[in-house]
C-alpha cells in the first residue's frame, strides 16, 4: 500500500472537487452563459470565503477523529469511490452549474447557495482521506518506526512510480473494478 500512497494524494485531491469528476467541468460549451463556472467555483468562491468555510470545516468535524478504514490497496480504492458518491449528490456539476447561472455569476449569492453542502463535503473528505492516511500508517507499522530514525523515500523511486503509466493508472470506475491485477 505505501506505493500507492503519493498516487492516491493526487487522484483523491482532484475528485475532492466535484467539477474534476465532471466533462462538463466549466459548464456547456455552446450555452455562453456556462462560461468561466469553473474559474467561479474553485479559486474565487472557496478562495474568497476561506475563512468561513475553514471555520465551519472545524465545527462540522467537531471532535470527530480519524480512524482506520481500510487495509489494502483495493479496500482504500472502495472507500475513495464510496467518498465521490457520497459527494456527488449534494454538489453534482450540474448543481453548481444551475446556482451559477440562476445566481447571476454572484460569487456571494453562489457561496450562501452552496455553503452547506461544501462544507459537509469538504469535512466528509477531510475526515476520509485522514481516515485513509492512518490506515496506511497501521498497516505500514508506523508506530514501530523510531521517532529518531524516520526515512525517507528516494526521490528517484517516487518518480519512478509517477512514470509508470501501468502503475495506479487513471481510468474509469467500472474498467477499474474489472482490473484485479492491479487493484486487487
Amino acid at each position: 500500500m505505501d506505493a500507492i500512497v503519493p498516487r492516491m494524494w493526487n487522484d483523491f485531491y482532484d475528485i475532492r472537487q466535484p467539477p474534476h469528476a465532471s466533462r462538463r467541468r466549466d459548464g456547456d460549451r455552446s450555452d455562453p452563459s456556462h462560461s468561466g463556472v469553473h474559474s467561479t467555483d474553485e479559486p474565487t468562491r472557496i478562495g474568497r470565503f476561506r475563512s468561513d468555510l475553514f471555520a465551519a470545516v472545524k465545527t462540522k468535524l467537531g471532535t470527530r477523529k480519524a480512524s482506520i478504514i481500510a487495509s489494502g490497496g483495493s479496500k482504500a480504492a472502495d472507500e475513495t469511490a464510496t467518498l465521490r458518491r457520497r459527494e456527488a449528490a449534494p454538489l453534482f456539476p450540474t448543481t453548481i452549474l444551475e446556482t451559477y447561472v440562476n445566481n447571476s455569476h454572484r460569487v456571494a449569492d453562489i457561496w450562501a447557495d452552496l455553503r452547506d453542502d461544501t462544507v459537509a463535503v469538504i469535512a466528509d473528505g477531510c475526515l476520509t482521506l485522514a481516515s485513509l492516511w492512518e490506515s496506511v500508517w497501521a498497516e505500514g507499522g508506523g508506530s514501530t518506526i523510531a521517532v529518531t530514525n524516520p526515512t525517507s523515500l528516494d526521490v528517484s523511486k517516487l518518480e519512478a512510480l509517477y512514470q509508470d503509466a501501468t502503475f495506479a493508472p487513471s481510468m474509469h470506475l467500472p474498467d477499474m473494478v474489472a482490473r484485479t491485477d492491479v487493484f486487487g
